[in-house]
């Protein structure tokens, strides 16, 4: 299972498994006579991801990058292109392998070619999820029985993945229309209209046409920038500053899940973020929208559980008590190991007990974390050889490592107050009460108000996180590697 960055929809993603991750491929091509040595160009690059589109749809997440990258406004270009390289890499032995049957070329070998059964981004089957059994009952039975869910947990703890594998059940995919609309990026009414009338598009655009021309003919706001490709399929062509009205495009978006031929179920992740939108009332207008819609209920996914709770907990706020609550812990450690164990011995591959408790402690059982280290572990592993403790802190390191250009450029954004409150939260351990008088006589932080202040522009950042009045690094990773450095 897993939650990505993190992943992200709107573009059709929800439809799109994940990006195999492939263990080391060994590949003999056929040395032809006269055949210099030489890199591939751009243009048979292109070839080859056109290629793998056309002959194998499931053997990439086009999405998962385009969002992790661009739409979550990530701004170390050199962190981008490390792993889309990494993502290219793969998807180009695919293709070229596909490229190679398709020219009949019988001479070409492959060995030992495995995908790594631990995803990090993306849903690709029960197979490559793990548990979450009673959860996947109790919210398919919330939602096919009428009731909206808030469903809350700290970050990459698998939200997103539980709503993907609830919405790949055959109840819900033969009954429902299904829409997962990821809104962490949008900053304002007019994204978040955007952002869901895209990702509608991109689901009926998949389905039979009068599923699709039935959309168009409601929102006649955004037609003009819905144009039909040589197919006759329908395109989104709009830009976030196109949407000039979005509550005129928000009430016909809402005007077509009334009105759909299949009752609708909508998944919106990271709802918190409409609280910081710049318009006024966007809560009221969006819980009038929902409440008048007798076609469509929501999943409202949120990891800023202060937020989600004020949401939808205090009589003040529109949505009190409009949804059923569902929060997600973490996944217990004996289910876990049965499922590593599993993929490690079926992949004729070996890990210990103890390795797996000490990967479970050190993330908390964190979902994502979990399943990064063990995709680092399978790839690093060899046939015969056991991965113990000592290969887990092999794979942590590489992991942070991957990371290190981003945290540099993180913590050159900081003040030299923000980064010395950071410095001493990763020293003193995680659950700390930073504003205590004896945490700040000890790393010598100043006045109380001067940490407050901090905290708080360390919280805007989404770089530290709180529960319970005690506060920590969210990003298990940039904990360990300012203990590192």
């Amino acid at each position: 299972m897993s939650d990505g960055p993190e992943k992200r929809e709107g573009d059709g993603r929800e439809n799109q498994p994940a990006l195999p991750c492939l263990s080391p491929l060994h590949i003999g091509f056929p040395s032809k006579k006269g055949t210099k040595g030489g890199t591939f160009s751009d243009s048979l690059i292109f070839q080859i991801l056109g290629l793998m589109q056309t002959l194998s749809p499931q053997a990439s997440d086009w999405q998962s990058v385009r969002t992790d990258f661009f739409l979550r406004n990530v701004r170390d270009m050199r962190q981008k292109l490390l792993i889309i390289q990494k993502c290219v890499t793969q998807i180009c032995i695919i293709g070229l392998f596909l490229l190679s049957l398709h020219h009949n070329n019988k001479d070409i070998t492959i060995i030992n070619m495995v995908r790594n059964p631990f995803l990090t981004y993306g849903y690709n089957g029960p197979e490559y999820f793990c548990d979450r059994v009673e959860e996947t009952k109790r919210l398919t039975s919330l939602l096919v029985n009428g009731n909206h869910v808030a469903l809350m947990s700290p970050r990459r703890m698998g939200k997103t993945g539980l709503i993907r594998h609830c919405f790949a059940q055959k109840e819900l995919q033969d009954n429902y229309y299904l829409f997962l609309v990821d809104i962490y990026a949008t900053k304002s009414l007019a994204d978040l209209t955007y952002e869901l009338g895209r990702s509608i598009l991109s689901v009926l655009k998949s389905k039979e046409r009068k599923a699709w021309e039935r959309f168009l003919q409601v929102v006649g706001s955004l037609r003009t920038g819905i144009t039909l490709d040589g197919q006759g399929q329908p395109s989104w062509n709009l830009e976030i500053g196109d949407i000039q009205s979005p509550k005129t495009s928000l009430d016909e978006i809402f005007k077509y899940l009334k009105s759909a031929d299949k009752p609708c179920l909508v998944a919106i992740d990271e709802f918190q973020t409409i609280m910081d939108y710049p318009e006024q009332n966007v809560e009221a207008m969006l819980r009038t929208y929902i409440q008048d819609c007798n076609n469509a209920w929501f999943v409202f996914s949120g990891s800023k559980r202060h937020m989600m709770g004020e949401m939808f907990s205090s009589p003040a706020r529109p949505f009190y008590q409009s949804a059923s609550t569902i929060s997600l812990k973490p996944i217990p450690l004996d289910t876990y190991t049965a499922f590593i164990t599993n993929h490690f011995e079926c992949n004729k591959k070996q890990i210990t007990a103890e390795a797996i408790r000490y990967i479970y402690e050190k993330f908390e059982g964190t979902t994502w974390y979990i399943q990064k280290i063990c995709n680092e572990l399978f790839a690093l592993a060899e046939p015969g050889i056991p991965c113990g403790i000592k290969e887990v802190d092999s794979a942590i390191v590489l992991a942070v490592e991957e990371k290190d250009d981003t945290y540099q450029d993180l913590m050159a954004r900081l003040t030299a107050k923000q980064k010395t409150l950071l410095l001493a939260l990763a020293h003193a351990g995680r659950d700390i009460q930073p504003t205590s008088g004896e945490f700040i006589k000890k790393y010598h932080l100043g006045s109380a108000s001067a940490v407050q202040r901090s905290l708080s522009a360390l919280q805007d950042k989404d770089i530290v996180t709180n529960s319970s009045n005690k506060y920590f690094i969210y990003d298990y990773f940039l904990y360990y590697w300012l203990n590192q450095n």
